[in-house]
C-alpha cells in the first residue's frame, strides 16, 4: 500500500516510509534509505547520519531542515532531505478509520 506521497506503508505495523523533508517539527524516524550520490552520502556519514539512524526534526519551517541524532543537530538543506526516506510511526488517530 502507498501513502499521499506514493511511498510504501506498512499497516500492521503502523509505519511509512516517507522523505525527510515531509516531516514536521518534533517527528521522529529512522533513516531507511539515501536517493543519492556519493557526495550527498559522505556529507550524511560526516555528521553522523546513515541506514538505521534514529532522527528527530528539531525545525521545519523555513530554511533548512533542522534534525538531531544520537545527540548531534545538524542542519540539511530541502533538496538533499528530500532524497532521505525515513521510516515514521503513523499516528493512530489518522487510520482509525481504515481500521
Amino acid at each position: 500500500m502507498l501513502n499521499e506521497y506514493g511511498f510504501s506503508v506498512n499497516k500492521e505495523k503502523k509505519m511509512s516510509l516517507v522523505p525527510l523533508n515531509n516531516l514536521t517539527a518534533g517527528q521522529e524516524g529512522i533513516v531507511k534509505q539515501v536517493i543519492g550520490g556519493i557526495g550527498l552520502i559522505k556529507k550524511l556519514l560526516n555528521i553522523g547520519i546513515r541506514i538505521g539512524s534514529k532522527i528527530k526534526v528539531i525545525n521545519a519551517s523555513g530554511g533548512p531542515i533542522i534534525i538531531s541524532s544520537e545527540g548531534t543537530k545538524a542542519a540539511i538543506g530541502r533538496g538533499a532531505a528530500s532524497r532521505i526516506l525515513i521510516e515514521v510511526y503513523i499516528d493512530k488517530k489518522e487510520n482509525s478509520d481504515e481500521a
